[in-house]
């Protein structure tokens, strides 16, 4: 996706261009603090941790949702010839974690009370 190293799993997911500036920008709005392990698994093992709050849902679904945009994504520039820019897949993430959460947790709430949540 980057064009600068090959399409590994672990380099498309987590460590090409397009990737880091996505988890900067969860880390970032989270306040997390955080060294990107170097594989998907390990990044799955670590985020993989019981939520017991909206709130808290909504942090630890981030890396499959991200991972899924970067995927779809990915997708379409191999089979569509479509490139988005990367403020076009962090609202295709934003917009699709609404939807993850709304569907699981929120049942019906609006995108406003979602991103003030956050």
């Amino acid at each position: 996706m980057c064009k600068k190293s090959g399409e590994s799993i672990d380099h498309l997911l987590l460590h090409c261009e397009v990737a880091g500036e996505l988890w900067a920008g969860i880390l970032s709005r989270t306040g997390l603090n955080w060294v990107m392990p170097r594989s998907v698994e390990e990044v799955l093992a670590c985020w993989n941790r019981p939520h017991n709050s909206a709130q808290l849902a909504a942090v630890w679904m981030m890396p499959l949702c991200l991972m899924w945009c970067l995927w779809s994504e990915r997708n379409e520039r191999c089979f569509n010839a479509k490139e988005h820019g990367v403020g076009e897949i962090w609202n295709f993430f934003v917009f699709s974690l609404f939807q993850w959460f709304s569907a699981i947790v929120l049942k019906g709430g609006n995108v406003h009370e979602f991103l003030f949540s956050l």
